[in-house]
């Protein structure tokens, strides 16, 4: 994922998420480039995560800011989905900082 993720992709969600069901193995969501995210685009990797649990697939979270961590965090998804970053080990990050 790149850029600004909200509302006006859903089309293009869709034939993601179709992608991912016709496929097997790990799930990479590589959101290190997203620039803007809304519910929207949250709720499609709440659904890719949630798809994974149920298929027994291992779906991860790869470079992701400090905001999409503060929005997974402010739903109660904080530290769910696991967290990879790039030439590093999966696991929770931490925020730190004011809210």
């Amino acid at each position: 994922m790149w850029g600004e993720i909200d509302a006006a992709l859903r089309d293009r969600a869709s034939e993601a998420m179709s992608y991912v069901l016709d496929t097997r193995g790990r799930v990479v969501v590589d959101v290190a480039d997203v620039t803007f995210i809304d519910s929207s685009g949250i709720a499609f990797i709440i659904q890719l995560y949630m798809l994974g649990e149920e298929d027994g697939r291992d779906v991860v979270l790869r470079d992701p800011s400090p905001s999409i961590v503060e929005l997974l965090d402010m739903i109660g998804m904080g530290g769910r989905i696991p967290v990879e970053r790039s030439g590093a080990s999966t696991g929770p990050i931490e925020v730190v900082g004011a809210v």
